[in-house]
């Protein structure tokens, strides 16, 4: 295929076409300088020759709140506008963080300049990047690491406090009650936020040019996340895109902060289906649903993280089939048959599947 002057079209020239089609920020229309440096999750760095592998050993973060303590949502939202404020988990808890810091010295003096600016914190934590684990420190582990830094003569080093400067988010969704982190599974540096309107809204990444969040936006709707959308923050608020440096190359996508994102959060449906778990089971199938699911001869298998595997059938577009679909299990002697959502081949509640689905009209 040639071009009107002759020139042959190469895929690569297709896959530009494509991304300027489907992306409204203009970044892939021109006018913006390429990325040189860009930081994101884990302290990685991406240039122009691709990603840099990220920090290893252990780096220490400060936390500022966890799921179980709630802080206001007032409080934990305007966070938003700090670049390196993430959400990891230790144990069955997930707490929100600020930092990567090298060095223990590092993280308490920037716990103490965040106390002095008013930002409530909560301890220190460090990350083994080489197991990708996460652990909250006690006061005598703290005080132990900083002896054995002082003691390694690796303490004095200069600090540099959270900057609030503009920061890129990608908002991939926002929903009246909180999903199943399996809803999110695929999705990279996820960040979970309750908003002072009761609304818990997702992000992923965070950046601090336009270029790079255009294309975590891109890959985001690749997954399903057809409304994903890029949302900038400033000085603990939200600010509007074109104050950001942006430009909006449709008029019709120009950027309102007081629109009710809620009602536009929107999915792809054709990755929001609606099935009926027969069991699950680490072993052996019992022998009395053996032949059940042998008569079926439909029956679906999925692995779970806990080396379980659990046993599915059908694969229904809307709730009310799989719960037809759920009776004629029961009547074929499998009582304890339930209906579960799946999106993106992930298995989740079914309650979370009736959410997304809500996004589909």
């Amino acid at each position: 295929i040639v071009d009107e002057k002759g020139v042959t079209l190469t895929d690569e020239y297709f896959a530009n076409q494509y991304l300027k089609f489907i992306d409204s920020t203009g970044v892939y229309w021109g006018g913006y300088a390429s990325i040189n440096k860009e930081e994101v999750g884990n302290g990685e760095i991406l240039t122009n020759t691709g990603p840099v592998k990220p920090r290893q050993g252990l780096t220490y973060f400060v936390i500022v709140d966890s799921e179980k303590k709630k802080i206001s949502a007032n409080e934990l939202y305007k966070y938003l506008s700090y670049k390196d404020f993430r959400q990891i988990e230790s144990g069955d808890t997930i707490y929100y963080v600020i930092g990567n810091y090298p060095t223990i010295a590092e993280a308490i003096k920037v716990k103490e300049k965040l106390e002095k600016d008013g930002v409530k914190t909560d301890g220190v934590g460090l990350t083994n990047n080489t197991d990708k684990t996460n652990q909250v420190l006690t006061p005598e582990q703290i005080k132990e690491k900083l002896d054995k830094e002082k003691k390694d003569s690796i303490a004095g080093l200069t600090v540099n406090p959270p900057k609030q400067e503009i920061v890129f988010r990608v908002q991939i969704g926002a929903y009246d009650k909180k999903l199943s982190p399996k809803v999110f599974k695929d999705v990279p540096e996820l960040l979970s936020i309750p908003g002072p309107d009761n609304i818990t809204r997702y992000y992923s990444g965070s950046f601090s040019t336009i270029e790079a969040a255009a294309s975590r936006k891109i890959d985001m709707q690749g997954k399903g996340f057809e409304s994903a959308f890029i949302v900038a923050y400033k000085g603990e608020k939200r600010i509007p895109l074109n104050e950001a440096g942006a430009h909006m190359v449709n008029e019709n996508d120009k950027d309102n902060i007081n629109e009710n994102d809620l009602a536009k959060t929107k999915v792809d449906p054709e990755k929001v289906k609606f099935k009926v778990q027969l069991g699950a089971f680490k072993n052996d199938i019992p022998a009395s649903l053996l032949d059940i699911f042998l008569e079926l001869g439909n029956v679906q298998l999925k692995r779970t993280d806990a080396g379980l595997t659990i046993y599915l059938v059908g694969n229904e577009s809307s709730y009310e089939s799989a719960e037809a679909l759920k009776k004629q299990m029961v009547e074929k002697g499998i009582k304890d048959a339930f209906v579960v959502g799946e999106y993106n081949g992930s298995v989740i509640p079914a309650q979370d599947a009736i959410t997304l689905k809500k996004g589909t009209k």
